[in-house]
């Protein structure tokens, strides 16, 4: 798999598609594409599901004593910004919260642990409160239980800068947050295919949940100014007065198709076995849309290979089945549905689901991680490869693969619980020491479009990930 290649795939030329068709225009794309490139079976499904979207009008929380009216991002709500023309404001909501109007008081609950949750308890009797979260140690649905539990009413989560230090911007960025388990909320546990019965879930909790920028956090904080030097931590300041605001939230559900392209290269002894390899095509809108079109690209580069050998008369042992979902940040919804619609097969016939969820999200080392059946694939694979060592990659990894047997993100989710199929997955990341699991990537933050660019500029990174797959037995 030579780079120039690979830098022809069609990451870039998908992120010049509008999704206002909800993914239909990347779908059809890719199936033109993938046809192109050899796989004769390449099959377009849809779905009609019940999607959660900004209202009208955005939402906006206002201080009670002081009658300021602020957007998620802290922008002033007066004026012309009551429109949501802007991509930010599109973008910046909780899709499925509850919606309405909800006065009460503002509690820091830190990132909503239990610990966290009883401190707060003894600093206030207020009945009705409101929770100012910090997103990252723990997975959202989890703390809004908890927080549910214990007498919220509402949540205003937000990025801590801190967690985030190389974000440039982060201050005063809003964003998106799915509040979806996962699959179509209209037809839990079952398909959205004609003739389902549909429950209007269009509300996945009674909270009212309204994410918000690191500044707006600080000002219902009253904490400190920030100054130069080491980040603090955002947290109430002690001699603070606690605020009272007025939260208004009016998001919308709505029924929309979302598009999945599944390309089929048929094994020779096996055919009714499958290797899925599965990636997204869509993102919370245009404003991630970058971040995710690095798994379509190497996806496009492994079919690109194997479809060349395919020409010359090689097949793969199994059926491999190359997955772009759609509907991914709303809940993994068209992974869900095709899933669930297949489910009978794959729970039988189904050997293995590899992941391309983010396959470059840094510079750092090779970071496998794969179910316990695939635990000794992986290692023998990176080993095989030493890419840390050839890449220079810090120090304990050149020693011997490090395989993480914990589930990694993304579309792999309903593969890997709902029908127990053995999942493998290859990323290249950052990496601390003694470093722990971030649950960040749940916050849709809009795509530093220069950022990811300067990442990889000539998919030479992507191209690493692409070798590691052409490397699995097939």
């Amino acid at each position: 798999m030579e780079s120039p290649s690979l830098r022809k795939c069609p990451g870039r030329d998908l992120n010049a598609l509008s999704l206002e068709d909800g993914g239909f225009s990347q779908a059809k794309f890719l199936l033109h594409h993938w046809t192109e490139l050899g796989l004769t079976d390449v099959q377009l499904t849809n779905y009609s599901v019940l999607l959660s979207q900004a209202g009208s009008a955005p939402s906006t929380i206002t201080d009670r004593a002081s009658g300021k009216c602020f957007l998620p991002n802290r922008k002033p709500c007066d004026g012309g910004n009551r429109s949501p023309a802007s991509e930010d404001q599109l973008s910046s909501f909780a899709a499925y919260s509850a919606v309405g109007t909800l006065e009460a008081e503002v509690v820091d609950v830190q990132y909503g642990t239990v610990k966290d949750l009883i401190r707060a308890n003894t600093t206030t009797s207020a009945t009705k409160r409101i929770a100012l979260l910090k997103l990252g140690q723990a997975p959202l649905l989890y703390t809004l239980s908890l927080l549910t539990e214990a007498g919220f009413l509402g949540v205003l989560p937000y990025v801590d800068p801190c967690d985030l230090p190389d974000r440039p911007g982060l201050w005063d960025q809003s964003f998106g947050i799915s509040l979806n388990p996962g699959g179509d909320p209209s037809t839990p546990g079952y398909p959205s295919i004609a003739g389902s019965f549909r429950q209007h879930r269009a509300n996945l909790t009674s909270l009212l949940v309204q994410p918000i920028s690191a500044s707006l956090a600080q000002e219902l904080l009253s904490a400190p100014t920030r100054q130069g030097g080491s980040c603090v931590p955002l947290a109430t300041a002690q001699t603070a007065e606690r605020k009272t605001i007025v939260l208004s939230i009016g998001t919308q559900a709505a029924y929309r198709t979302v598009y999945n392209v599944i390309g089929y290269l048929k094994g020779a002894t096996n055919p009714d076995r499958y290797v899925l390899v599965g990636g997204r095509h869509d993102g919370w809108r245009s404003a991630t849309a970058l971040e995710w079109s690095g798994g379509i690209a190497v996806m496009t580069q492994i079919i690109a290979s194997l479809t060349a050998h395919a020409r010359q008369g090689w097949q793969p042992d199994r059926t491999t089945a190359f997955c772009s979902w759609g509907g991914s940040a709303f809940g993994q919804i068209g992974s869900f549905e095709w899933g669930e619609e297949n489910g009978v097969v794959l729970q039988s016939k189904a050997v293995a689901y590899v992941s391309l969820h983010r396959p470059v999200r840094g510079r750092g080392p090779l970071r496998p991680t794969a179910s316990p059946s695939l635990l000794q694939l992986a290692s023998d694979i990176h080993k095989k490869l030493s890419l840390n060592c050839t890449r220079g990659g810090g120090g304990g990894a050149c020693s011997g693969a490090n395989v993480s047997s914990v589930q990694p993100p993304g579309d792999v989710r309903f593969f890997a619980d709902r029908l127990a199929v053995p999942t493998l997955e290859f990323a290249l990341a950052e990496t601390t020491a003694g470093e722990k699991t971030s649950f960040l990537s749940e916050a849709f933050l809009p795509a530093n479009s220069s950022a990811v660019e300067s990442l990889d500029p000539t998919f030479k990174l992507h191209e690493i990930v692409a070798k590691v797959r052409g490397l699995l037995p097939w």
